[in-house]
């Protein structure tokens, strides 16, 4: 006896799940925004009340444990303090920061083991990971991600060698600062591709709003000291201040420009590229904060990551025109470089090593950091598979010719001198497959998301942002959803996937009517 036709029974039965898939969703989309909201919000009336240890103690445990059941709920909670000072200190260079990125870690972890070896169902589901990288933007994003565990695991070993070649205390402060940087970073941007691909913007949003307070404060602050400073809410910015730039958030003008660079890409991106006029003309206006932000920290790789989210964008609206403005700004940026130099250096009254003589491109202290960039050369020469240890440019930059700095002020030349041949190729595929991935990303987002991570990749290039957890937090959830939604984007074409995971399988997660396993 054949099978029978489905029937009208079956049809209100389906219309039926569906109406009801669709309601748990939107309640379980609402708690899990109710929860991170109000977490924030205690979060915020701790630290203006200077509640004391014990009682932040107490809602990090409850973060941690809301970021292991819902990792995407934690990642909001998490990109939303990263600018920030920490509540507390456990050693030198930890505080709750790493420990919550962590916990966001390890729920992500947990969700994907229990898709490998349990087999059970989860979204998005491993399987449906392996089935989406058919076309190459989701091969790129595919490689981009393994280039990060490549880049994870390696600097994990460096740390090892670290402790090997200099003994048990710079062992200790070098897993710490991996944990505190490149480490937190690499583990948010995994999780944030994991997240990206059920369809989530939330975490990106936190990003955006948690920095454009942090661009207000730190503005205020470099105007007027007394506004943040002695007030209630000065635990917002950090003690030190730096003569005649902007820090704020962060006490070091590169720094913060290295944070404001990818939540700005989002929202000139929303401002030209997205939907709806009232959206667009809110994010317009927030772009203000970041603009004043971005060009009195007078960091050239911050300016230079403006124009190269102008020509995405310009580029996303027409192709010839994007093209156009490349060439036209790099000439006119040749051309008015001696000029803006100038102008920092009569601005900063020639302090830091802003002093400059009329007509050069580089000021003084381009001196040092191309004495750093050759003496990190020298340690990889010397040691080119192996590189020299995890923040081993820390101990030994007097004996390779660099007296001043201890740091080589690019990240990528660092994983070739402290982690060897293979990492540091590893770092060049990662900036090269990351940003081939973003460019098929689609709408605002993908734009703001390819312009920041460029934008993040030069700050990269002539300064330190892999040492600072607040950066990597907000760079990597952002970078992270993005990789996440080209590999989550339907095929253009070809009939809806089969199979085990069902008729829905190749259809975004933004289209899906079945609810996330769990708030978040």
């Amino acid at each position: 006896m054949g099978d029978e036709a489905p029937g009208v029974i079956d049809l209100y039965r389906s219309v039926l799940y569906g109406v009801r898939s669709t309601l748990d969703a939107a309640r379980r989309r609402r708690l899990a925004i109710a929860v991170e909201v109000s977490i924030v919000v205690l979060y915020v009336l701790l630290r203006t009340a200077d509640a004391g240890r014990p009682v932040l103690i107490l809602w990090s445990l409850l973060a941690m444990a809301i970021a292991v059941v819902s990792p995407i709920s934690g990642l909001v909670i998490l990109a939303a303090i990263a600018p920030f000072s920490e509540p507390f200190t456990i050693t030198r260079q930890l505080g709750l920061k790493p420990f919550l990125v962590v916990a966001v870690g390890a729920g992500t972890a947990v969700r994907i083991a229990s898709a490998i070896v349990i087999g059970q169902r989860s979204r998005p589901s491993v399987a449906a990971w392996r089935s989406r990288v058919g076309d190459r933007g989701r091969l790129f994003a595919t490689l981009a991600i393994a280039a990060a565990c490549v880049i994870l695991l390696g600097t994990a070993l460096g740390v090892v060698h670290t402790r090997l070649a200099f003994g048990r205390a710079a062992g200790m402060l070098a897993g710490e600062t991996w944990l505190a940087g490149i480490g937190a970073g690499m583990i948010i941007l995994v999780v944030g591709a994991w997240a990206g691909m059920s369809g989530t913007v939330r975490p990106v949003a936190a990003a955006v709003v948690s920095a454009l307070v942090g661009g207000a404060v730190s503005v205020a602050d470099y105007f007027d000291a007394g506004a943040v400073r002695g007030q209630s809410f000065a635990w917002l910015v950090r003690p030190g201040r730096f003569e005649g730039r902007l820090t704020g958030i962060i006490p070091s003008p590169n720094g913060v420009g290295a944070l404001l660079i990818a939540p700005a890409a989002v929202l000139i991106a929303v401002a030209v590229l997205g939907r709806g006029l009232r959206l667009r003309v809110a994010a317009a206006v927030a772009v203000i904060p970041f603009a004043i932000a971005l060009y009195v920290t007078y960091s050239r790789a911050a300016l230079i990551g403006l124009f190269l989210i102008a020509v995405v964008v310009v580029w996303r609206l027409r192709r010839a025109v994007g093209i156009g403005l490349l060439v036209v700004g790099l000439a006119g940026g040749i051309l008015l470089l001696p000029r803006y130099l100038q102008v920092r250096s009569e601005a900063l009254g020639g302090a830091g090593g802003a002093e400059v003589r009329p007509g050069d491109l580089l000021v003084a202290s381009d001196a040092f950091r191309l004495r750093a960039w050759g003496a990190a050369g020298q340690m990889w020469l010397n040691a080119p598979l192996t590189g020299q240890g995890f923040m081993a440019y820390f101990y030994l930059h007097d004996a390779y010719g660099d007296p001043i700095l201890r740091a080589p002020h690019n990240e990528w030349i660092r994983l070739f001198a402290e982690d060897g041949l293979f990492i540091g190729l590893a770092g060049a595929a990662f900036v090269c497959f990351t940003a081939a991935a973003l460019s098929s990303g689609r709408g605002a987002l993908g734009a703001g998301a390819l312009g920041g991570f460029l934008g993040f990749a030069v700050a990269a290039s002539f300064n330190n942002p892999f040492g600072f957890v607040q950066v990597m937090v907000i760079a990597c959830t952002i970078t992270g959803i993005g990789l996440g939604r080209v590999l989550a984007a339907r095929r253009a074409h070809g009939p809806p996937a089969t199979g085990a995971e069902g008729p829905r399988a190749g259809v975004p997660a933004e289209e899906r009517s079945a609810p996330a396993p769990s708030p978040g």
